[in-house]
């Protein structure tokens, strides 16, 4: 969890931010490294591991008695377990409950490097689930379409260090379905796709929606084909959108310019960095538009001559014009 982050968080609610060092089979029983906060807030002692807070999760709690307890558990040591093998990061809400002190806990884990960085959000007994949903939803997603939002974007690539790919696509001619058909119509096709990428989502991508009509897919196979197979599907459920879903708009087109970078992280280390990479998928989908097809792929290789190179810069002001013409 960024520096950044936390302190946004904070503003609004009470924080305790940790970290554990430890391997997969050790990360339950790993103490705790208190960054910032402290349980002493709500009437409880500090939790030195992870089995320690599993210890006073309330049986009872709202969420425990709607899925099962047992139930519950195994989800939480799952996902622990999947976020240090394969870089996803999980939220979950804690009910706690020490010595018959009752509170609601946000719990964000992520992998760092040599274990996983804990964040948790205070949220008093008398909050309900509702209202923490909200709020979770608000900070790492986006309200209009439920996706994940562009700050939780830059940190699940910043944090992944699985080849695959980056794609950020956006809608071609989005100004002029608002401009004919008005803003709701505009607001209906982000929607459906919004709820059309959700529905088609696997364990091998993660959608976003960096703003406007702009979204992005981080993608964890290091396939080409596999990766052009997700941006084929999109095209076609867009460019068939308007007959299903929008008859009465007379003339209406959809389609969208893509733009595929591949990633590559040789000895898990990050070559390019995180603001480079999301400009040269800027890059590409320029270049898609440009040359007025689908999708434009930048491979890791040319990744690295363009950055070498230092006209990355210089590139994308005169693809800007270009594309202005």
């Amino acid at each position: 969890m960024s520096a950044s982050l936390a302190q946004r968080i904070s503003r609004f609610r009470t924080v305790i931010v940790c970290d554990i060092t430890a391997k997969k089979d050790e990360l339950f029983a790993s103490p705790f490294h208190y960054l910032a906060g402290s349980f002493s807030f709500a009437g409880y002692p500090d939790f030195v591991n992870l089995q320690s807070v599993m210890d006073a999760i309330d049986p009872h709690g709202e969420v425990t008695e709607g899925i099962g307890y047992v139930e519950y558990l195994n989800d939480f040591k799952e996902a622990v377990v999947t976020c240090i093998e394969d870089d996803r990061p999980a939220s979950f809400i804690l009910p706690l409950v020490v010595d018959g002190q009752k509170a609601n806990f946000m719990m964000s884990i992520a992998k760092k490097k040599g274990g996983l960085s804990c964040l948790f959000v205070y949220f008093d007994a008398n909050t309900g689930l509702d209202a923490i949903d909200q709020y979770v939803a608000g900070t790492y997603k986006d309200r209009l379409t439920g996706l994940f939002n562009f700050n939780t974007l830059k940190s699940h690539v910043g944090e992944n260090r699985r080849d695959g790919y980056l794609c950020l696509f956006d809608l071609n001619k989005f100004k002029t379905i608002n401009d004919t058909y008005g803003h709701s119509v505009g607001d209906d096709v982000l929607s459906m796709l919004s709820s059309y990428l959700i529905a088609i989502s696997s364990s091998d991508d993660i959608f976003y929606r960096r703003s406007g009509d702009e979204f992005m897919i981080l993608i964890f196979r290091h396939d080409l084909k596999f990766a052009m197979s997700v941006i084929e599907r999109i095209q076609q459920y867009l460019i068939e959108l308007p007959k299903n879903s929008f008859s009465r708009c007379k003339g209406m087109e959809c389609s969208a310019s893509f733009g595929l970078l591949e990633l590559v992280y040789p000895k898990k280390q990050n070559v390019l960095g995180l603001q480079n990479e999301l400009d040269l998928c800027d890059l590409a989908m320029y270049q898609a538009k440009v040359a007025k097809k689908t999708v434009h792929v930048i491979s890791h290789e040319d990744a690295l001559c363009i950055i070498k190179d230092g006209n990355l810069e210089s590139r994308l002001a005169e693809l800007t014009k270009a594309m202005k013409r």
